[in-house]
C-alpha cells in the first residue's frame, strides 16, 4: 500500500507483520472497550462491521457482549490469524478479506460500524458514503484511536529515534494530543453524536514493547529487508536492556461515535400567518421556563417574515447576558431542551428536544447580547421584512432550490447560501447564514 503523505510514499504491508501483530497489538485496556459499551455500542442484538479489523482484536474482546460481528481487512495475511485466534477461542466471528471502501455487503445492514487505528488510511471519499450505506438509519459508524506519547516517555522517544534512524521515511511517529472532532468531510452522512479524548498508561515489559514497536508501520509493516529489520532489532534490543523489566508508555485515546442520519426532505411552505401564533406560544414558555434570564426572545428565520414561504419550522434565539449560559442550560434542561453546544457556529448554543407535541417544531437557539450571529440573524430579518425585491428574490430562490433538490437538506443550504450571503452583505453583515 502506497498513500500520499504517508512515509513519504514508501509502500507498506500490514500482512507482512502479522504474526507480531497479532502477538503483541493486541494493547488496548480494558477502559477503551468499556467506553464502546457505554456509549450503547456492539452490544447484544446489534449486528457490528469492523473496518480494517487487523486480528480482530476489536470483535474478539468484545464479543461476550453478545453482538454479532464481523470483521474485515485488506490484508489476507491479518485475516488468516483473525480467523485462527478466534475459532481457537470458540468464537464466531466471520470475516472478509476487502478493502473498507468496497465492502460487500448490501444497504441497511449494520447497526455499528467500527474502525480502530485505520481510518487514517482510507479514501475519505469513498468510505464515508460506503459506510452510510451500510448502516441501517440511525446506525452507527464509530471511529477510534490510540497511540503513545513520545514527549511524555523516554522509552517511547528512544524507540521512535531508533525507528527513524533505521527508516527516515517513517511518518508516524511525534504523537501529541489534539482535538476529537467531526472528520473531514463526515457531515454529508453523519451527525457527530459524541467526541471524546482521554489519557491511559498502557503497562508494557522489555519484551511486548519490542514486539509493539516491531509491528509498527515503520518497522514490521514496512518496506524495510529482513536484513535492516534484524539492525533496528539488535539495536532497539540493546536500548530496551537498559530500561526496567516493567513499565508504563502514555498513550492518548480517541472516540468519535457518528450516527447516521438520513436525507431530509425538503419542504417549502407558502407563508403561514399562524406562524407567528405559535411563536409567539413557545416565547411564553420559554420565559416562563427561564424568568429574568432571558432578555428576550427572537423570532427568526423565514417564518418571522410576513409573506416569505418558508420551511415550516420556528426559528428562535433567546437573547441573554453571556455569563447566565450556565443558568440557562440548566433551566432549559428542565423544560425539556437538551444542550447541543454551538455546533460549529461562535456565538450561537443549539437546543434540541422531544415530546412536545403541543408545540409547532421548531429550532432553538441561545445568543448573548452582543454576538455577532445574533445581529446577523436580526439583520436578515429586518432587512426581508422591509426590503419587498429582495424578499421576493430569496423566496424564488427558495422554491427553485427546493424543486431541484427535493430530498437533500444539505444541498438546499448550499445552494441559496450565495443570495443569503449576498443579501447579508446590503446590512453589512458579511458572512453565510
Amino acid at each position: 500500500m502506497i498513500l500520499k503523505g504517508i512515509d513519504q510514499g514508501r509502500s507498506f504491508d500490514w500482512g507482512r507483520t502479522s504474526e507480531d501483530y497479532a502477538k503483541y497489538r493486541d494493547i488496548y485496556p480494558e477502559i477503551f472497550y468499556q467506553k464502546i459499551l457505554e456509549l450503547g455500542l456492539c452490544a447484544k442484538g446489534q449486528t457490528v462491521l469492523d473496518l480494517g479489523t487487523g486480528t480482530g482484536v476489536l470483535p474478539r474482546h468484545l464479543y461476550a457482549h453478545g453482538a454479532r460481528f464481523i470483521g474485515a481487512d485488506i490484508s489476507e495475511n491479518q485475516i488468516a490469524h483473525a480467523r485462527r485466534l478466534s475459532q481457537e477461542a470458540g468464537m464466531d466471528i466471520e470475516y472478509v478479506v476487502s478493502a473498507a471502501e468496497k465492502i460487500p455487503f448490501p444497504a441497511n445492514s449494520f447497526d455499528v460500524v467500527t474502525a480502530a487505528q485505520c481510518y487514517m488510511y482510507f479514501d475519505k471519499t469513498a468510505v464515508l458514503p460506503k459506510v452510510h450505506e451500510v448502516l441501517k438509519d440511525g446506525g452507527h459508524f464509530c471511529i477510534l484511536f490510540m497511540a503513545w506519547l513520545p514527549d511524555e516517555s523516554g522509552i517511547a522517544s528512544g524507540s521512535e529515534r531508533l525507528v527513524l534512524k533505521h527508516n527516515p521515511a517513517w511518518t508516524g511517529g511525534g504523537m501529541k494530543r489534539y482535538a476529537s472532532n467531526m472528520p473531514e468531510g463526515a457531515a454529508e452522512w453523519f451527525d457527530l453524536e459524541h467526541a471524546e479524548a482521554f489519557d491511559v498508561p498502557v503497562a508494557f515489559t522489555r519484551e511486548s514493547w519490542h514486539g509493539r514497536i516491531k509491528a509498527c508501520r515503520g518497522v514490521g509493516a514496512s518496506s524495510l529487508t529482513p536484513d535492516e529489520i534484524a539492525a533496528f532489532e539488535k539495536e532497539h534490543k540493546d536500548f530496551l536492556s537498559r530500561q526496567p523489566e516493567h513499565f508504563e508508555i502514555p498513550h492518548w485515546v480517541t472516540i468519535l461515535n457518528l450516527r447516521k442520519h438520513t436525507r431530509k426532505k425538503v419542504v417549502v411552505s407558502p407563508y403561514d400567518p399562524q406562524w407567528q401564533t405559535e411563536f409567539e406560544r413557545i416565547k411564553t414558555e420559554l420565559l416562563r421556563a427561564l424568568g429574568p434570564l432571558a432578555l428576550a426572545v427572537e423570532h427568526v428565520g423565514s417564518t418571522s417574515v410576513a409573506g416569505l414561504d418558508a420551511k415550516p419550522i420556528i426559528d428562535l434565539i433567546v437573547v441573554m447576558k453571556d455569563e447566565t449560559l450556565g443558568a440557562i442550560i440548566e433551566k432549559l434542561a428542565q423544560a425539556g431542551y437538551a444542550h447541543e453546544g454551538d455546533l460549529g457556529i461562535t456565538g450561537r448554543d443549539a437546543f434540541k428536544y422531544a415530546n412536545k407535541p403541543h408545540l409547532m417544531r421548531h429550532h432553538l437557539y441561545v445568543c448573548g447580547e452582543h454576538s455577532v450571529e445574533l445581529k446577523r440573524q436580526l439583520a436578515f430579518r429586518d432587512h426581508l421584512r422591509t426590503h419587498p425585491a429582495d424578499k421576493a428574490r430569496y423566496a424564488a430562490v427558495k422554491k427553485n432550490t427546493a424543486a431541484q433538490h427535493p430530498n437533500d437538506i444539505e444541498a438546499y443550504m448550499r445552494a441559496k447560501a450565495p443570495c443569503v450571503a449576498e443579501i447579508l452583505e446590503k446590512c453589512g453583515m458579511g458572512k453565510s447564514e
